[in-house]
């Protein structure tokens, strides 16, 4: 399954349990943001690459609440796919 299926496949699942939509589209930009980063640096999709993933957003100076927005956005991700 590429990115892109999978994205769609969380949205579908997202939607299902009632998320709003500002939430699923949220968590798909998320999503897309961490899938990128783990293509770009030759990452597998994982929790040493999702802890490295934050490492790096925390440095660059995210906020708490936005780190906590990524993480269970791939969480959710990982979850369903």
């Amino acid at each position: 399954m590429n990115a892109e299926e999978g994205i769609s496949q969380m949205i579908t699942e997202l939607v299902i349990r009632n998320y709003s939509k500002r939430t699923v589209k949220t968590y798909a930009g998320c999503v897309k943001t961490y899938l990128s980063f783990t293509e770009a640096g030759k990452y597998d999709i994982g929790e040493a690459s999702l802890r490295q993933f934050l490492y790096q957003k925390k440095e660059k100076g995210e906020s708490a609440s936005g780190i906590n927005l990524y993480l269970n956005a791939v969480k959710s991700y990982m979850r369903i796919v």
